[in-house]
């Protein structure tokens, strides 16, 4: 028998020696205080569990993650496994450390080694070369109660006994269904030890979670604030198996959405189903109301969460909604991760669209997938079976590579065109675009909307904005509209101006340039100023939805990329001057609302690296996006040749 089961033999000798003694204490009197029979029964089940229960250290690694300093100390884990598996929490390997130590309670050291991870539950198995140790026994979830006793504990300083804190289960079935809530102080040093009841049965796994959101540090900011989450036990051990295998576990995945979707006792209507995810696969629809999940009631969005929160990567759900008033069943086997949308591109810029729905071909983007199968400018377009009209949004919700039938008729002869549709992130643009032609109206005396550059204040709000709109609007004309956010300390009107009243007359484009509140620098609080300003301008104007775009530098770039992400289904597109790019790339492809981004980087500036690699990221994930790395000083605004550029890119969002 080894030193360590000699050791945890007589650890359970111990325990059944002081249950002895509890039991020939006093029932009652003041010779036995309440206190002190809490104290030994703390003390009984920390014996029981504590030769179970491991101190991990880490060399080497990152120091910060995101806003969170790693943690150099020594953390916790529990034994899962006689022949040398450990189970703690994945945040103390967050700083991806160079090696890890496992110091056993009798004292022995060993080299251990990550074997894979849980990320729905934020777990990490790891493994050490040791045999005969000790595993805790498992509380059955149906036997935890909120309120009763719980008892943390972590192995984190020297000496035989482990850190202990006391409180009590304060909530079942938390952050959607996966977590235990207690009161007991939690801190970083005791993530991954074990939540122990006075039966000294392990209820679960201390981890620091969050129910609103899902990064590697969520939840590790409420930590000793009563506010603690331990993964049930019972729940770790029957996941144990595969994580040995080396197999990590993901959060399954549906690939739906929901309207107003943080809305309290919101239904569970679902408002977009990501083409190509388990969701579409399965069948479910745009409009149709989830009521069931795994044979639970399930009609508001809190309830699927709860349920689906849950499940990993490649486990079935059964959901059953109703579509026109009848109930449906739908089995859906979740994701790991949803592909980005790879959206098609059909490579015409469209001319104009007659009341039928027809699309006259304005311009075909040379060797894209519309030339190669021959079709030419002036062309007119139509989908068999569908409208015109809806050209755009049928390529659009149709995945790159698909081939499509196209009805052509050029002169009087109709003709119907295979296309094999290419990448719409791919796209390739035209150097040399000739300007759109809008078609003059009859002068109705001046009553039009205001021309010409001009300042105007909007209802409601203190700030006030410029503008520009060519002396030659048309009504009708569907202008480009350039959504300007200056720098700090300066609004940058003269020199934008100066580069494009020529230009926005020859190309029909419109700019507007909202002023930060303090006149100085933007706040967070303008970004409502600033939509509404655009809101507004598209009312009053005749603009193109898929021509409205955020142009920024500074701080107004950075606004600007913030407003992008938050209000896609306004904006088109981005263009920043040199700027600083978002920490995290959280922008998605998404056929609904389609992107483009166009971003330039300084010579010589290390952040124009940066924004490189930004844009291939975006590129990656299917989004349309162009760097250029041009001679550029702050405080000046681009050359005539870029302006040109910058024009064309604007007409070319357009592009079917």
């Amino acid at each position: 028998m080894t030193d360590y089961a000699i050791m945890a033999k007589r650890a359970t000798g111990f325990w059944l020696g002081l249950v002895a003694v509890a039991f020939s204490l006093p029932a009652t009197g003041d010779e036995q205080p309440l206190e002190l029979a809490e104290e030994q029964v703390f003390k009984l089940a920390m014996a029981k569990v504590a030769p179970s229960v491991v101190r991990i250290e880490t060399v080497g690694g990152l120091e910060q993650v995101g806003d969170v300093l790693t943690s150099t100390g020594p953390t916790t884990g529990v034994v899962v496994s006689e022949s040398g598996d450990i189970i703690t929490s994945s945040f103390n390997f967050l700083s991806q450390p160079a090696s890890i130590l496992v110091t056993l309670p009798d004292g022995q050291r060993f080299p251990a080694k990550q074997i894979a991870n849980d990320k729905l539950r934020m777990l990490t198995l790891i493994r050490i070369e040791a045999s005969q140790l000790p595993v805790p026994v498992a509380a059955p979830k149906q036997d935890i109660k909120v309120g009763e006793w719980s008892i943390a504990l972590g192995r984190t300083y020297g000496g035989d006994t482990p850190s202990v804190s006391v409180g009590i289960i304060s909530a079942l079935e938390r952050v959607w269904g996966k977590a235990i809530q207690t009161d007991a102080k939690i801190s970083p040093v005791n993530y991954g030890g074990p939540l122990v009841d006075t039966s000294g049965r392990v209820q679960g796994i201390l981890v620091p979670l969050s129910p609103t959101a899902q990064d590697d540090t969520a939840g590790v900011e409420w930590y000793d604030s009563g506010i603690g989450f331990a993964i049930p036990f019972e729940d770790v051990l029957r996941v144990v198996p595969l994580l040995q295998q080396g197999t990590d576990i993901v959060p399954g995945l549906m690939g739906i959405s929901f309207r107003f979707p943080d809305a309290p006792g919101a239904l569970a209507i679902i408002e977009k189903v990501r083409p190509g995810s388990p969701a579409a696969v399965a069948g479910l629809k745009v409009g149709d109301a989830i009521e069931a999940a795994q044979g639970k009631p399930a009609t508001k969005v809190a309830q699927v969460r709860h349920i689906v929160g849950q499940l990993a990567a490649g486990e079935g759900l059964a959901l059953g909604a109703r579509r026109a008033g009848e109930l449906q069943s739908f089995q859906l086997t979740l994701a790991s991760r949803l592909e980005p949308f790879d959206v098609g591109y059909l490579g015409i810029l469209p001319g104009v669209i007659d009341e039928a729905g027809r699309v006259t071909v304005r311009y075909v983007f040379p060797k894209g997938p519309a030339d190669k199968a021959g079709i030419v400018a002036g062309d007119i377009l139509t989908l068999p079976e569908q409208g015109g009209a809806g050209l755009r949004g049928v390529i659009r919700q149709t995945l790159a590579g698909t081939t499509v039938s196209v009805d052509v008729l050029r002169g009087v002869t109709p003709q119907q065109l295979k296309v094999d549709l290419g990448s719409l992130s791919k796209q390739s643009l035209a150097e040399s675009l000739p300007p759109r032609h809008i078609a003059p109206v009859a002068d109705d005396a001046g009553k039009g909307p205001k021309v010409g550059q001009f300042r105007a204040n909007l209802s409601g709000f203190d700030q006030e904005y410029w503008a520009f709109v060519p002396d030659n609007y048309v009504p009708g004309g569907l202008y480009s509209l350039i959504v300007w956010l200056h720098p700090a300390g300066e609004t940058g009107e003269k020199d934008l101006l100066a580069q494009w009243k020529g230009i926005a007359a020859q190309r029909g484009i419109i700019l507007v340039g909202p002023q930060a509140e303090r006149q100085i620098t933007y706040a967070s609080g303008d970004s409502k100023f600033i939509i509404e300003v655009t809101q507004e301008m598209l009312k009053t104007y005749s603009i193109a939805p898929h021509r409205v775009v955020l142009h920024g530098s500074g701080q107004g770039g950075l606004l600007a990329w913030f407003i992008s992400q938050k209000e896609r289904s306004l904006f088109a597109g981005l263009c920043n001057l040199p700027t600083q790019v978002p920490e995290t790339l959280a922008f998605e492809s998404d056929p609904d609302a389609v992107q483009s981004f166009w971003l330039y980087g300084s010579k010589g500036d290390p952040l124009s690296k940066r924004a490189a690699t930004y844009a291939a990221e975006l590129v990656k994930r299917k989004i349309p996006a162009t760097f250029r790395e041009i001679e550029y000083r702050p405080g000046e605004y681009l050359t005539s040749d870029e302006v040109e550029r910058l024009a064309q890119w604007l007409e070319q969002l357009d592009a079917i």
